[in-house]
């Protein structure tokens, strides 16, 4: 029996070898004949390996070389016409397609070159420098500078406007579709590129002149400030929340073209979040945070945010918004970062919740004096907004992607955000606040 085990075991060995070379030599006979057969395909094509094609433009005399070319095989009764474009493009080494383009204008008038500066005309530019600039001029002064909307259509509608009013009395104007392209070259012309924005109020009797007038008066008002509150030795401090989300509100992720419906999967609540207040000085100085979690009471804050890193400090809201309950806590969180006998200067914006009379009444139990920004001006006027919040938040995203990559599939957790953000605190660069104050110290 054993005997006959090991038979049959042989048996299977050899003819598995066998297979197996079997199927070697197949293959090897498939690449084999794939090889000759292309081989031979590209050995009958004589222009598979040619050069790149030459750039006429460059060799002016080229084109008088390929007329006398043409019109050479055109009348020679034994040439196939047929052949006349493939025969000229592997002599001359010109594209096909140029080739027929020029045959066909050479049909129509065998006098037409193209280096002819005539035959160019507007047909290759619909507008010179000075229209250009002048339509840019126009959308700089109507739409960029007062901040209104304009898009791509409306520059389409515009480009028409200017196309008809300059060929008009045109018998034959050149055609125009104001492309895609066109529209991308223009504003890369002019270092103008379409962005995200957003909606801000303003009042229906308010001009830019006004605007401007009380920019700069709010300005002036600042400078002064800082000047003599900086030679009586007393600080000068703006300070304003913005919210950090668990995750960042928008990211980019892989994905194959045409896909939808694209997300990435988290344990985590995307909409929760806190309020951060941030206080820097204009002698450029950061002062802790004042973070506001989310809950009824500290244990709820401490719960969702963690114990802080000292000597930033923990409050709460309902919402984690800033409420004027809040607001008055932070004046006095505020007030223990300077000595008790030493006046504070803090600027802060018009949001509804640092205008009550009871927080002013507070700040001036303190010992603080209030600033408020003009409504709606926050971005220009605001140290923190101009300069502050956008590194902040983008170092905290950073190190949140990071995370993300990480730990896929994990969750992250509000209390990580708010480390991240403390880290990303504590790292920001002096140039940042300096960026801030600049308007009020020049």
């Amino acid at each position: 029996m054993e005997k006959l085990y090991c038979k049959i075991l042989a048996f299977y060995i050899k003819n598995e070898y066998f297979f197996c070379f079997c199927e070697y030599l197949t293959v090897l006979i498939e690449i084999s004949v794939t090889f000759i057969v292309n081989l031979l395909f590209f050995m009958g094509r004589k222009n598979k390996f040619k050069k790149p094609y030459i750039r006429y433009y460059l060799q002016p005399d080229l084109c008088h070389d390929v007329k006398k070319k043409y019109l050479k095989l055109k009348k020679d009764p034994v040439f196939n016409p047929r052949k006349i474009v493939s025969t000229i493009s592997d002599d001359h080494n010109i594209k096909a397609t140029t080739l027929r383009s020029w045959i066909k204008k050479w049909d129509k008038d065998i006098s037409w070159d193209p280096f002819d500066t005539k035959n160019k005309g507007t047909c290759h530019r619909i507008f010179n420098d000075e229209q250009e600039q002048n339509l840019m001029d126009y959308i700089e002064d109507n739409y960029i500078e007062p901040k209104g909307y304009f898009s791509n259509s409306q520059f389409q509608t515009l480009a028409f406007e200017a196309y008809d009013n300059i060929y008009r009395e045109n018998e034959k104007p050149p055609n125009f579709v104001c492309s895609k392209n066109f529209i991308s070259k223009f504003k890369k012309k002019y270092n103008v590129s379409s962005r995200l924005a957003h909606f801000k109020e303003r009042r229906e009797d308010y001009s830019e002149n006004d605007i401007s007038e009380d920019i700069n008066i709010f300005r002036e008002t600042i400078r002064s400030l800082i000047e003599s509150a900086h030679r009586n030795g007393e600080p000068v401090v703006n300070a304003d929340e913005t919210g950090f989300q668990i995750l960042p509100n928008s990211i980019k992720t892989w994905a194959y073209k045409g896909s939808k419906n694209i997300s990435i999967n988290t344990l985590d609540n995307p909409k929760e979040r806190i309020s951060v207040m941030a206080t820097i000085s204009a002698n450029y100085c950061k002062l802790p945070l004042f973070i506001i979690g989310k809950g009824n009471s500290i244990d709820d804050a401490i719960e969702q945010c963690g114990e802080l890193n000292e000597p930033n400090y923990l409050s709460y809201s309902y919402k984690s918004y800033m409420t004027s309950n809040c607001f008055m806590e932070y004046l006095e969180f505020l007030r223990g970062q300077f000595p008790s006998n030493v006046k504070i200067h803090l600027i802060v914006d018009s949001y509804s919740t640092h205008t009550p009379q009871k927080c002013k009444d507070k700040a001036n139990e303190l010992n603080i004096e209030l600033y408020y920004i003009p409504s709606g001006m926050t971005d220009i006027l605001q140290p923190l907004d101009v300069a502050v919040f956008a590194p902040l938040k983008e170092i905290t995203n950073s190190k949140i992607r990071q995370l993300l990559f990480g730990n896929p599939n994990r969750k992250i957790g509000m209390q990580n955000t708010v480390r991240l953000i403390q880290e990303a605190y504590d790292n920001l660069s002096i140039d940042s606040l300096v960026n801030g104050w600049e308007q009020y110290t020049i």
